[in-house]
């Protein structure tokens, strides 16, 4: 009885992992373009970009690639989102693009473990087009990775968030990014938690920039530099809330110039004023 138990148990647990992760339709080089509701995902490594278009659709990569052909980068983004809301791109590997993920967020769209590689602008972008009572975009996870790629500009940054209020920056790594870690812009309302910003080169301004976006909170997020520098933390605080935070081997981190801070760790370099 126990081992028959068991067996409907795994049984069924099979079951409900087959759905949870079902597809409808595969995407392919031949149909990039994804506009109906529906779950899609790829079954191979793909050379194209991918243009999603509409509502109520959920595209899985199941941790496979989009790599760029082109070795100077030049393309659009891998992955190009115009959401009219509840879109969510999961489990994605992009490299080589100029920029990762472009997403165009109304109400409610999800980033979810994604991974961008050397991208040669951004990895991960979000304009809000997003109604006052609209749910804010989720952005979960994912990964800007950029060790050993020259071409970027340092006045760049892995995750712009521009006009879109209430996003929610959980848990992502931007690890080696020639650039600023994460720019909010004219973005009211966003939640920044348990973010890790890694490695930046010297020439880097700043980590975190907050421009015109009032009452951002950032909590338990980590700035770690290998090597002592004269790179500046958070700039734009002044009107955020600041818990928790740690930045090591910065100029300073800022974190002391939020309105409200409690808690914060610095370990600053020599630079510090």
């Amino acid at each position: 009885m126990r081992s028959f138990l068991f067996s409907n148990l795994a049984l069924s647990a099979a079951m409900f992992s087959a759905n949870a992760f079902a597809c409808d339709t595969v995407v392919t080089s031949a149909n990039p373009h994804i506009m109906a509701p529906g779950k899609y995902c790829l079954a191979r490594n793909l050379d194209v970009p991918i243009v999603i278009t509409g509502e109520d659709i959920e595209f899985d990569c199941k941790g496979r690639t989009l790599a760029n052909p082109d070795p100077s980068g030049n393309a659009p983004a891998a992955i190009t989102v115009d959401s009219w809301s509840k879109v969510t791109v999961r489990n994605c590997r992009i490299e080589g693009y100029s920029l990762g993920i472009h997403l165009r967020t109304r109400s409610g769209d999800q980033l979810l473990n994604n991974t961008v590689v050397r991208p040669y602008d951004a990895g991960i972008v979000i304009i809000g087009d997003s109604p006052q009572d609209g749910e804010g975009a989720r952005l979960v996870g994912n990964r800007v990775i950029d060790y050993g790629n020259p071409n970027v500009s340092p006045w760049r940054e892995a995750i712009r968030i521009t006009m879109a209020p209430r996003t929610v920056i959980t848990n992502n790594v931007v690890a080696g990014y020639n650039g600023g870690g994460l720019l909010v812009d004219r973005s009211a309302d966003v939640q920044a938690t348990g973010n890790q910003f890694l490695d930046f080169p010297d020439n880097t301004d700043r980590i975190v920039e907050l421009r015109d976006s009032p009452r951002a909170r950032l909590v338990h997020n980590s700035i770690m530099l290998r090597t002592r520098s004269g790179v500046q933390g958070l700039m734009g605080g002044s009107g955020a809330t600041c818990i928790e935070n740690v930045a090591i081997n910065t100029a300073r981190s800022g974190f002391s110039d939020c309105a409200v801070t409690r808690y914060n760790v610095e370990e600053p370099s020599p630079f510090m004023p």
